[in-house]
């Protein structure tokens, strides 16, 4: 579907156009030991239309699987992961860009066991999203998971709201890399 793998079906429905896939209704990820949604091509926008995409994991709780990610960019380029949507219950991260070059813009993401966003690509945008009840895994004391985690150089943080409490309702920004930087951050 449009480069787009690993998706259940039959419960996602989607329309697409051209390098655009939007939902068309909510998403019950039942695919374990694997991500729900993984980009197969760069230049994807998926759209979450307003749904939601709910995976295996519990409100307050997780077993943790760190592969069971809600959405993975799969080290693709100028891909977009837009909003409104909902992203929940998962037993590995939120979201997790990899490739360059690419957005994540307002999604809701609560209850995960890991990080609700985590960016390993660079010159990528992350801004106007709700990150609440995520770093659930409790029994890793020294996991160090955060609300949102910059894992790379030249990235934009904007606009970001991070409820609480919760043990990972924060930002971890790596150190500036050999002149690069990234910023900035403005929390709601």
């Amino acid at each position: 579907m449009l480069g787009v793998s690993g998706l259940p079906a039959p419960p996602l429905r989607s329309v697409s156009w051209g390098r655009i896939v939007c939902l068309t209704s909510n998403v019950s990820c039942t695919v374990t030991g694997a991500p729900c949604i993984k980009f197969g091509a760069p230049g994807i926008k998926l759209n979450l239309n307003g749904f939601i995409i709910t995976g295996n994991g519990g409100r307050n709780s997780c077993a943790s699987n760190f592969v069971e990610n809600a959405i993975e960019t799969n080290s693709k380029n100028n891909v977009s992961i837009q909003g409104p949507g909902l992203v929940r219950r998962f037993n590995g991260f939120g979201i997790v860009v990899t490739g360059d070059h690419s957005s994540v813009e307002g999604v809701a993401i609560t209850s995960i066991c890991a990080e609700g966003i985590r960016v390993f690509g660079s010159y990528n945008e992350v801004e106007g999203n709700s990150i609440s009840r995520v770093s659930l895994d409790v029994t890793i004391p020294s996991h160090g998971f955060t609300g949102i985690f910059l894992g790379a150089p030249d990235n934009n943080l904007c606009e970001v709201s991070l409820v609480g409490p919760s043990p990972g309702q924060d930002i971890c920004k790596l150190p500036n890399f050999a002149g690069h930087r990234n910023g900035p951050v403005d929390l709601n």
